[in-house]
């Protein structure tokens, strides 16, 4: 757990940059300040050796059987509230309806392709082949290694990926243990916020749990984000390395002049030196020389 929280932070830069407490500072002052703590998460999350960034996930999603949906003839809107954000991107088996299409949850209230059966009321299970995995305010960068999947009985199985020639030719839809995974990439040129949801083939039915390890960053914060009970996304022992990286982002900003932009960047700088001597790796095993028994 970070050693500061995120009021804490901002506070501080307020303090030594401002003279100020951050109740203290007009609207765009408070921007600034947010901006500055954005800002060196980036650079921080960059110049840390990359153990820093990596963190094994624990996931789990259940398909959704029954799930009532409007449809209507050429269209691909089924009414709001339909699917969950969550679902989003997953694929649809219909059990009933006349449209042999393979459909996926486009959005909360549509479906990826328009409806090509009759316009009524026809029930659907959600499957659970496509899981988020930024989560928590925790942006996922990559994943590292091979995923496990663990079936009902506790057994674990490695999945392997799956590429995109093989992709292209599954043009039918298969449910079953899940063998193969890949990842995509939601919302980068929709100007909604991106997302990377990990896709399982075949479709799995029922419960999916999912051992991964994965490089995130932390997600970007907001004027709003400072009063809540968030923490800091960064390690307690480089907190303030942290806060004078962040602090070279403010200084010279209006409003911010009590430290001058030199000595500022000069103690960002130093900053930026520190963390990248850290260790890159967070154990070291027991290496031992001497001659063998018996010489």
């Amino acid at each position: 757990m970070s050693g500061i929280t995120l009021f804490e932070a901002a506070a501080r830069l307020a303090r030594v940059h401002a003279g100020r407490g951050w109740s203290e500072l007009n609207a765009g002052e408070q921007l600034a300040v947010v901006h500055a703590l954005n800002a060196g998460l980036s650079q921080f999350w960059q110049v840390v050796p990359s153990i820093y960034r990596r963190q094994p996930l624990s996931l789990s999603a259940n398909e959704r059987a029954g799930v009532s949906v409007s449809v209507t003839a050429g269209s691909a809107e089924v009414g709001a509230a339909t699917f969950t954000a969550s679902e989003i991107g997953r694929t649809l088996q219909f059990p009933s309806g006349d449209d042999g299409a393979w459909h996926r949850v486009g959005d909360t209230g549509a479906l990826e392709l328009a409806w090509g059966g009759s316009t009524g009321t026809v029930s659907a299970n959600v499957l659970p082949d496509s899981i988020p995995l930024d989560i928590d305010g925790v942006h996922v960068e990559q994943i590292l290694g091979r995923p496990v999947f663990i079936d009902p009985s506790g057994s674990k199985h490695i999945l392997w990926l799956r590429s995109q020639e093989q992709r292209e030719n599954d043009l039918a839809l298969q449910i079953g243990r899940p063998t193969h995974y890949w990842t995509e990439m939601r919302g980068m040129a929709s100007g909604e916020a991106s997302q990377m949801v990990l896709r399982l083939w075949p479709c799995p039915a029922g419960l999916v749990r999912l051992q991964v390890n994965a490089e995130w960053v932390p997600g970007r914060l907001r004027v709003a984000d400072i009063g809540a009970a968030g923490r800091l996304n960064v390690p307690p022992s480089m907190v303030d390395d942290f806060l004078n990286v962040a602090g070279g982002h403010l200084a010279g900003a209006p409003g911010f002049n009590l430290i001058s932009l030199q000595v500022s960047q000069a103690a960002a700088s130093t900053a930026v030196s520190n963390l990248q001597m850290r260790s890159p790796v967070n154990s070291t095993p027991y290496n031992r020389v001497g001659t063998p028994a018996g010489w």
